[in-house]
């Protein structure tokens, strides 16, 4: 039988009384289609702690650094995908650069970075042999990324979102996404990157590193959507 244990903090519900902290979301599609930022922010509406959302795109206040389609590599490796220009890239230095995306925007330093990124890094590995690799071509760009951040400004808290499961559907999985990948498949993609993501930055809190378990909040039957169709006749 599986056992686990679990650690509950309770914190007094005063803490954070009139602090307003910074965040920046680094994210592919789940970031720029707005949803989880506007959640982001309700969650906040009632809390004593105040949240200012930072970054290059999207609509004030629900601010953020999401582009639809992208991958980890993208944001190391690109200055621009299929027309939409990369903040992060430094034309100097040809690389993902946080001080160049700070200074060129004039923005505050943030408290928080958020990197939500994955799907679409894995969606089209078929085998386990081609995940693996992929999975260290991915771990590379995290690196550089969380380096190119804390060494300009080592205080700030970097949060690594695991990577959302997929609907547990075959048919609701192929209604965005056609013969292009099946569920099965994607999901033990999913499994084998979320693992890797923990075992990396799990416990690395000391280091300002820490792993925010999204993945454990989506109900992928009741929170996914849904939509009705006439059975065959």
């Amino acid at each position: 039988m599986a056992q686990a244990k679990a650690t509950i903090h309770k914190i007094d519900k005063a803490v954070g009384n009139g602090v307003t902290k910074s965040i920046v979301v680094i994210g592919d599609s789940t970031t720029n289609n707005g949803t989880a930022i506007e959640k982001l922010l309700e969650n906040f509406e009632e809390d004593v702690m105040n949240v200012e959302l930072v970054g290059t795109r999207g609509q004030s206040p629900a601010l953020h650094e999401g582009r639809s389609g992208w991958k980890a590599e993208n944001y190391v490796n690109s200055a621009t995908v299929g027309g939409v220009a990369n903040a992060f890239w430094n034309p100097s230095t040809l690389s993902f650069d946080f001080n160049y995306w700070v200074t060129n925007n004039s923005f505050a330093v943030p408290d928080y970075v958020i990197i939500n990124l994955g799907i679409n890094d894995i969606f089209n590995e078929y085998t386990d042999v081609a995940m693996e690799n992929k999975i260290q071509e991915m771990i590379a760009d995290y690196n550089e990324m969380i380096t190119s951040i804390h060494s300009a400004y080592p205080s700030i808290k970097i949060g690594i979102a695991l990577t959302i499961p997929p609907n547990y559907s075959q048919d609701g999985f192929a209604k965005p996404y056609g013969a292009g990948q099946t569920q099965e498949r994607y999901k033990r993609n999913n499994i084998a990157w979320v693992n890797k993501l923990i075992e990396t930055y799990d416990n690395r809190e000391v280091e300002n590193i820490y792993v925010i378990p999204i993945n454990a909040s989506l109900d992928t039957c009741y929170n996914m959507g849904l939509q009705e169709e006439q059975v065959n006749k």
